[in-house]
């Protein structure tokens, strides 16, 4: 998802505030026989900017809690981690290229086989010191309001 910034005689010039994951794409990946583990935390990049993010393990069979509770404590930590290394439009960039996930997917699949490890959303976070944890939603609303006043 993009925030139109400014507009010039040549085109527009837009932010990335965020990626999302067709539901479509979603669907294929789930099948039968593995387990969907979904998880959704905040954390920082290395250019302070506080993202929400939402990555989602597919299993290679079904497996127990233990195993769950083993693998989301694993994917936050490592996810924290990774997500110190990059800016937030390297790390847009490093998702689009899925090098984010493969990293994630190495480092997890020693607890247990993992068949995929995506990011269903990532979301930067605007006012995310005072709590009021808004994504895109409200850029976009003022983006809109904006361009009806026009």
């Amino acid at each position: 998802r993009f925030i139109v910034r400014s507009l010039e005689a040549e085109g527009g010039v837009a932010d990335v505030v965020g990626y999302e994951m067709a539901s479509s794409a979603i669907r294929r990946i789930v099948r039968r026989g593995s387990d969907r583990i979904d998880e959704s935390f905040l954390c920082e990049t290395s250019d302070g900017s506080k993202v929400r993010i939402k990555p989602m393990l597919i299993t290679k069979a079904v497996t127990n809690g233990a195993v769950h509770q083993a693998l989301r404590k694993a994917l936050i930590s490592n996810v924290a981690t990774q997500l110190k290394k990059y800016s937030f439009n390297e790390l847009i960039n490093e998702i689009i290229t899925s090098k984010f996930q493969t990293a994630v997917k190495s480092d997890l699949k020693t607890i247990y086989p993992l068949k995929a490890v995506e990011l269903t959303s990532l979301w930067l976070l605007h006012g995310a010191e005072t709590g009021q944890a808004s994504s895109d939603d409200g850029a976009v609303n003022a983006a809109k309001e904006a361009e009806v006043q026009q």
